[in-house]
């Protein structure tokens, strides 16, 4: 059980930057659907600076001691079998640093694109549109091998 959350500690911090790279963290698309397009950048380049970078630095700077710590004293679990702390301890500056690159990185292309200097490669990407295409590709899938969408009546 241990080892569990250790794993879902790994998919969940070393994965947030690369959802970041395909846009497809959570949105209240409710009221962002309703912005412009320049205007959503603009909350983005804003959300980057003041809140995301510095929650990405505070954590980052913080748990590198934490991490580090663990690791020179080699923690072991208090449970039978001990598992090592310090590779799950150390998973936690590890994922915020790649997050304060890919953060980085995408300040640097929403500035591009709201001077015009680059197209949005992420423009026609997010939860719902990622969705009605994963949905046009099962059916041309059903069609492909003659699958029916309709259930047949029975005899």
């Amino acid at each position: 059980m241990e080892l569990q959350w250790v794993l879902f500690a790994a998919v969940f911090l070393l994965c947030a930057s690369w959802t970041f790279i395909d846009n497809e963290h959570i949105r209240i698309d409710i009221l962002s659907s309703r912005l412009s397009k320049r205007t959503r950048d603009g909350i983005d380049i804003f959300g980057h600076i003041f809140f995301l970078m510095p929650f990405a630095i505070v954590l980052l700077v913080t748990s590198i001691p934490f991490a580090l710590n663990s690791y020179g004293i080699n923690e072991q679990s208090l449970n039978a079998g001990g598992l090592p702390q310090w590779p799950a301890k150390a998973l936690v500056p590890i994922g915020f640093f790649f997050l304060l690159l890919q953060a980085i990185s995408e300040l640097i292309k929403r500035v591009a694109i709201i001077t015009g200097r680059m197209e949005d490669p992420n423009e026609n990407v997010g939860g719902h549109l990622a969705l009605a295409a994963e949905a046009e590709r099962l059916l041309a899938d059903a069609d492909r091998v003659d699958i029916p969408l309709e259930p047949t009546p029975k005899a």
